[in-house]
């Protein structure tokens, strides 16, 4: 009977390390299970957010294009600032020259800009921009000259030069959007302290 007994206890012992092994497989595959179930889950909305980014991108673009083939373009741009146009179509107004030709054709059509625009300098002399203040019309060009011993970059919302000017060099930005655009100087890469230095006022 004690043979019994002991054979008994091993064969519930063995059973009952089966069964938890048979648990734990069980636990595992529903684990890996889940897991992979979860993924597909995932990257089926991430996929499907993608597709939906770019159907986005492409209606903006192809709103963007049908706008500067309107009238309402031609308007806006006699009558609203940059900042304006740029806040309901940001490919349109990306920064303060109309870089579409399409575009840039049909305002000189209209007489928004004139064909032959106007130049303005602006220098910087290690100190301060002169003139502080400059009022163009649409369609003009301002060229911004480094005079000062150091490196210097003029910097505007959505424009300015990223190549560093040395002295002597400048660049130059034209202005097709009315609105008024502040800048500052970085000189040697840094900024002096955000200071606004001087602005173009497009009338």
């Amino acid at each position: 009977m004690k043979f019994n007994s002991e054979s008994n206890s091993a064969s519930v012992d063995k059973s009952s390390k089966l069964t938890t092994i048979l648990i734990g497989a069980v636990v595992i595959f529903l684990l890996l299970f889940g897991g992979i179930l979860l993924y597909n889950k995932y990257a089926q909305r991430k996929s499907n957010s993608s597709q939906n980014s770019t159907k986005e991108i492409k209606k903006k673009i192809t709103e963007s294009n049908e706008y500067i083939k309107s009238d309402k373009f031609v308007e806006d741009t006699k009558e609203k600032t940059y900042n304006e146009i740029k806040k309901d179509k940001p490919l349109v107004a990306s920064n303060p020259n109309v870089s579409s030709k399409e575009a840039k054709q049909k305002l000189e059509d209209s007489g928004v800009i004139q064909q032959e625009r106007q130049k303005y300098i602006v220098t910087y002399d290690g100190e301060r921009v002169v003139p502080k203040k400059v009022v163009i019309k649409q369609g003009d060009v301002v060229i911004f000259k480094n005079n000062s011993q150091n490196s210097v970059k003029f910097s505007g919302n959505d424009w300015g030069n990223r190549i560093p000017l040395s002295k002597g060099q400048s660049f130059t930005q034209e202005f097709d959007f009315k609105g008024n655009y502040d800048y500052s100087v970085i000189v040697n890469e840094n900024n002096l302290d955000g200071t606004v230095l001087g602005v173009v006022v497009v009338e």
